[in-house]
Parts: structure tokens; C-alpha cells; sequence
């Protein structure tokens, strides 16, 4: 059973108590998981769904991949049926290649073969930003 003791002046209000009762119910609050550099896949978002999460975000990343609005739809589909594994199937079935991540020890420079082009300096610097989608007015 539910209860609730309100102290306050005014007369309760019900808009005002149902956040409260929201999260009274839920036993938790409501927050949004931010996951940064890994969300390639529906399955990834219908995974941090099925733990628990009330929603993701998903980045930028998405769209350095093949069909990138098709992938983007596809998530929105995971996370709306993330209970349903044969629809996450069939929204993570022809997307074509994810994003490509790199690992720690590696250069995005000899990954992407920028350096067979014999770029130097500011223009391979330039390049690689080009690459890493990063944002030209905030990169060093």
C-alpha cells in the first residue's frame, strides 16, 4: 500500500504529487543513461534497455557508418521493442557497416591510410579531424 504524507500550507494537488508518485512507484528516479563511443547497433540499445535504462542517447557516431538514417531508425525501433528480440533482429538485419571504432594503441591516421598520402602537418592534422568527426572550431 501506498502512502504519502504531504506537509505543506496549500491543499495537495494532483499534478504537483504525481512526479512524486512516479518515482514513489518506480523506486527510482527517471534519468536518461548517456552512453558515449559505443552504441553502434540496435542491440546495443535494446541491451541498456532490458538493463533498466528509461532511455539512450545515442551520438554522432552513427552516421560515420553505412545508411545512417536507416541505422538511426533502426535504434529508435530497438529501444521502442527492446522486449521483442525478433524485432531488434529485424531492425539491426541489413544496415550495412557500423561505425569503425579504434583501439587505444592505434593512430586514426594509419588506420584511415592517410599517412600512404604522404600528408604532413596541418593538413594531415585536418584530415584526420575529417575523419573523426570532429568539430573543426574546437579542434587543436
Amino acid at each position: 500500500m501506498l502512502t504519502l504524507l504531504v506537509l505543506s500550507p496549500h491543499p495537495p494537488c494532483l499534478l504537483t504529487l504525481l512526479p512524486i508518485l512516479q518515482v514513489r512507484l518506480a523506486g527510482r528516479l527517471p534519468v536518461v543513461t548517456f552512453a558515449a563511443g559505443g552504441l553502434a547497433t540496435p542491440a546495443d540499445v535494446g541491451l541498456l534497455m532490458d538493463l533498466g535504462v528509461d532511455g539512450v542517447f545515442v551520438g554522432s557516431g552513427i552516421f560515420k557508418g553505412e545508411n545512417p538514417a536507416r541505422r538511426a531508425a533502426a535504434m529508435v525501433k530497438a529501444c521502442a521493442h527492446f522486449k521483442d528480440p525478433a524485432m531488434v533482429a529485424e531492425a539491426s538485419t541489413g544496415l550495412g557497416k557500423a561505425m569503425v571504432g579504434l583501439l587505444e594503441h592505434e593512430d586514426p591516421a594509419s588506420v584511415a591510410h592517410l599517412d600512404d598520402l604522404g600528408l604532413k602537418g596541418t593538413v594531415l592534422r585536418t584530415a584526420e579531424n575529417a575523419i573523426g568527426g570532429i568539430d573543426q572550431s574546437v579542434a587543436a
